[in-house]
């Protein structure tokens, strides 16, 4: 296949804006004649897959290459007879080790051969990895480096060395991570094999990336404003074409009732708020589904491979490693600190200037720039990068759906899936999620501070008795711009573990939302998913929530909204019976965080009359931080008081 021309790829950046006063005001040069701005088509970069594809191919051995040689230099040593006093205090070297490894000296050769295979071709992938994804020609070579790696990775995997246990797992904020992908060289081989079985096709696919606005929260990161279409061929990407939500949403053939929430705000459901659930994959597939329902792929019958959500974050982490990038076209500088907001105000004004077209280009206008410097980047700065944007997944920042099987299953056990925690039969412990909505509350979220704290009591009856309560602070009083001083206009969802009981509820605001059409006598049909959600709902004592049933959860919803330069705070109690108390027993709390919502999390459980938390020491377990991954795990157990 040839390579794609220029004029074949466009890209568009929707719906940011930025302050036109304070520290979050775009940077400009000193004065200068303005350049005239223009319309510029060019190869988008870093687009969800690439990045996807980049990382979870590359970052397991990107992060550890010196290991590798470390490895392969004491096995060769080991097998040419010479140890000296280093190499036996070397771990790799270790009685342990060598036991664990059957038949390891026969198969010497073969681990030194995969190691080094593995070890060269890493490097070439880290060398030469982003220009063969964005070639639109390098495909197979691309493709064939990913196969070589899985090939090797077999040959230890068989053999039962353990690669994974002599690498060092990276650390994220700080904080040192496990993860089964990074460290379960089993689990890589049978990931790279399926995306390896994903690329390899006699035919192009086609992914679709959301770039998700987190200054309009959404629950699984952000408003949609812009979606792109990225095309494969093999192991390169071939085109890009990146538009406006609402050019497919307004040709589209679906009639569909939107959620309730959304009735007072548009007439149909489209792809621009199909991303209403928690759980992204199935949000994922609604989008899909909308988007194929337009007039624009369906007479093509067009059908796309799957979804990655990238939130806005994500470029301004690639620009704080990359540095800041001046683009003359719109006569501004973005950086990591203004890059969300910037790029909006160019995108408004470019909508002012032309209302019929779509808004000025500029994420394509950058791509050039960003690829270079990220290609020529030291070793160093590349794992920067890399553990940036893997920090990014770990914080839902970055999101992928596959409707492969094999592919989605892969995905599903790594930080990147976005999928709500499944609770397992035996679970002894409890569950908790507060998921954000903003509907008709402009582009606020971006100045409204949260914090979320849960008090647990456990008692002798196995009985958790909890108070949640949501605080929402709205800074945006002092702006320029009305959509960032727009009242907060929140539909807040707290998901629960599905055998809780509701007790008492405080600060919810009053809302009634009226439909902008009679949809039954407007012929419009059910989603089946809103159907079965819908159908559980009921009212909770006649306040303004309501609770109902979604990805397995008991959720209770109501609006919780924050006017600008207000405070506001919401307390909610409930209770949950069957924890089995006993000395020794473990006790699970899990926490789903919210995509694109920056939050603080105190946690506080006091163990039942005459027990103690062995991780604490004492009757009260306590987790506060400003910084919480996308799943929060914490394991305790119990033990009787001396």
């Amino acid at each position: 296949m040839s390579r794609a021309s220029r004029q074949n790829i466009s890209s568009v950046l929707h719906d940011i804006k930025h302050p036109e006063k304070g520290p979050r005001a775009a940077l400009k040069p000193a004065k200068k004649e303005k350049t005239r701005r223009r319309s510029v088509s060019i190869r988008a970069a870093l687009s969800g897959l690439a990045v996807f594809v980049f990382i979870v191919a590359s970052t397991y051995f990107a992060h550890s290459s010196g290991a590798f040689g470390t490895v392969v230099g004491s096995i060769k040593n080991l097998g040419d007879g010479e140890k000296s006093e280093r190499d036996l205090k070397d771990p790799v070297l270790s009685s342990d080790v060598l036991v664990e490894l059957p038949g390891f000296l026969g198969n010497i050769g073969d681990i030194i051969g995969a190691i080094r295979g593995i070890g060269k071709d890493v490097n070439e992938l880290n060398t030469r990895g982003l220009a063969l994804i964005f070639s639109g020609t390098g495909g197979d070579e691309f493709l064939d480096i990913l196969k070589r790696i899985y090939t090797n990775l077999g040959v230890l995997n068989r053999i039962g060395f353990d690669v994974g246990s002599y690498v060092p797992t990276p650390s994220i904020n700080g904080n040192s991570v496990n993860e089964d992908f990074l460290t379960d060289t089993k689990n890589l081989e049978k990931g790279l094999g399926a995306i390896i079985t994903f690329l390899d096709v006699p035919y192009e696919r086609r992914i679709v990336l959301l770039f998700q606005n987190h200054s309009e929260i959404r629950p699984t990161g952000g408003f949609i404003g812009s979606y792109g279409e990225v095309f494969l061929d093999k192991g390169s990407i071939t085109n890009i074409k990146v538009d406006d939500i609402y050019t497919p949403d307004r040709n589209s053939t679906y009639k569909i009732v939107p959620p309730k929430q959304l009735q007072g705000i548009t007439t149909g459901w489209g792809a621009r708020d199909a991303n209403w659930f928690f759980d992204f994959p199935v949000s994922a597939e609604k989008v899909l589904e909308l988007l194929e329902a337009s007039e624009m792929y369906i007479h093509d019958g067009v059908r796309f491979d799957g979804a990655i959500a990238i939130n806005a974050n994500v470029v301004g982490d690639i620009l704080k490693v990359i540095g800041p990038i001046y683009v003359p076209e719109h006569d501004v500088t973005l950086t990591s600190e203004n890059f969300l907001l910037a790029v909006r105000e160019e995108v408004e004004t470019a909508r002012d200037e032309n209302p019929k077209e779509n808004p000025k280009q500029i994420l394509g206008l950058i791509t050039p720039t960003i690829i270079e410097r990220v290609q020529n980047l030291d070793e160093n700065a590349k794992t920067e990068l890399v553990l940036s944007l893997l920090s990014r997944a770990f914080n839902k920042d970055i999101q992928v759906y596959f409707r492969d099987v094999e592919l989605q299953a892969f995905i599903a056990g790594t930080p990147f899936s976005g999928g709500i925690y499944e609770i397992p039969e035996v679970f002894n412990g409890d569950y908790l999620a507060v998921v954000d909505a903003n509907v008709a509350g402009g582009k606020s979220d971006i100045f409204v501070d949260q914090s979320i704290a849960l008090d647990s009591i456990i008692t002798l009856a196995g009985q958790i008795r909890n108070e949640l309560t949501v605080i929402r602070s709205h800074r945006g009083e002092n702006e320029v711009q009305e959509l960032y001083r727009q009242n907060n206009q929140n539909f807040i969802k707290i998901f629960t573990h599905p055998n809780v009981t509701f007790s008492e509820v405080q600060g919810t605001t009053p809302k009634t939302v009226v439909p902008k059409i009679n949809y039954d006598a407007s012929g419009y049909s059910l989603d089946p998913i809103l159907s079965f959600i819908e159908s559980t709902a009921e009212n909770v004592s006649g306040l303004d929530l309501e609770s109902y049933i979604e990805s397995g959860k008991k959720v209770f919803a109501g609006w919780f909204s924050t006017p600008a330069g207000e405070t506001r705070e919401l307390k909610f109690k409930y209770e949950k019976d069957g924890v089995f108390v006993g000395s020794g027993a473990q006790y699970e709390f899990v926490f789903d965080k919210q995509s694109g919502v920056s939050t603080s999390l105190r946690y506080i459980v006091t163990a039942p009359p005459g027990y103690k938390w062995k991780e604490s020491g004492n009757e009260v377990y306590s987790y506060t931080s400003d910084s919480i991954p996308g799943r929060l795990v914490l394991n305790l157990t119990l033990v009787k008081e001396d």
